[in-house]
């Protein structure tokens, strides 16, 4: 019987040939693991969502995806989907809101602090405090109350309608006083006062906060306007003796017209130092006269509706 061999590959053995080929395989195989696994590794780390918390709301959270950049198409590029949060509070916006939206920030009006409203017993006992004294006979009216001027502004004043029991005539008086209370900015005195009569006679004072004073008076039967301007100067030491002090005061100096009608007169302290010049002025106006009693009329209307009401 004939013993058979294997055959034998020339020049050596297999064993050799067969460990290295199998090298060769494992070292492309951990190639390719390695390729699969680094190649990949960015793509997973977009696609992968994020690990968020569970929000305590049992609201859905949102996905939205992120749009593709300028210049490159959509279809192109991986859409990253992102998972949002449940949005929390943020700070109240610092600059205005739009239009129309609704704003739970105080206005600057409303953060103003507003100044308390007086009552009309308050008016009154302020205003009582400033009047001056007057008396030009027996009370038939007084009060406070408001006017509506020929412009159109609301003014506080004080009333009085006094009649003189020797003779009948009712002269009426009101005092208008600034916004605040505080001080009377004017008066007017009407004389021979009548209900319904076209108002004759009025006297208008002026006093303003220097301690200047003007007096006004329209007179109807003489169709004359007359003012009495007192001038409040700086008082203080004078650098002149008090004899030429008293020679450079002047007093009446008449200045008028070629026809008369227009007159002035000065009452002038050179120097300065003295306490107060004065003016006369007296000028003869029909037209402007009768203007002028008219909306004074207008106005003692008002009181007059006042009182009886």
């Amino acid at each position: 019987m004939r013993s058979s061999r294997a055959p034998e590959i020339r020049g050596g053995s297999r064993g050799p040939l067969v460990i290295g080929i199998a090298l060769v395989v494992v070292v492309l195989i951990g190639v390719a693991i390695a390729f699969m696994v680094g190649g990949f590794g960015s793509l997973s780390a977009e696609s992968e969502p994020v690990d968020v918390p569970e929000a305590k709301s049992s609201q859905p959270a949102k996905v939205e995806a992120s749009p593709a950049s300028a210049g490159e198409s959509a279809t192109n590029r991986p859409i990253s989907m992102s998972v949002r949060p449940n949005p929390t509070a943020t700070p109240a916006p610092t600059t205005a809101p739009a239009a129309g939206a609704p704003s739970n920030v105080p206005s600057a009006s409303q953060q103003a602090e507003v100044a308390p409203v007086m009552t009309l017993e308050e008016k009154q006992t302020a205003a009582m405090q400033l009047l001056p004294e007057v008396e030009f006979g027996e009370v038939i009216g007084e009060g406070f109350g408001n006017l509506k001027l020929p412009g159109g502004e609301l003014v506080d004043v004080w009333y009085t309608f006094q009649v003189d029991t020797r003779n009948g005539e009712i002269t009426v008086f009101m005092a208008q006083f600034d916004s605040d209370l505080k001080s009377v900015q004017s008066t007017m005195i009407v004389n021979n006062y009548a209900y319904g009569e076209d108002i004759q006679r009025a006297e208008l004072s002026l006093y303003y906060s220097d301690g200047s004073e003007r007096i006004l008076i329209f007179d109807g039967s003489d169709e004359s306007i007359s003012l009495i301007q007192h001038y409040k100067l700086p008082f203080g030491p004078s650098m002149f003796s008090a004899p030429l002090r008293r020679e450079l005061v002047f007093y009446g100096l008449e200045l008028a017209d070629q026809v008369g009608e227009t007159t002035v007169e000065l009452h002038l302290d050179v120097s300065g130092l003295s306490e107060t010049e004065e003016m006369v002025f007296y000028t003869k106006a029909p037209v402007e006269v009768s203007k002028a009693l008219a909306e004074i009329g207008y106005l003692v209307e008002q009181i007059e509706v006042q009182r009886q009401g």
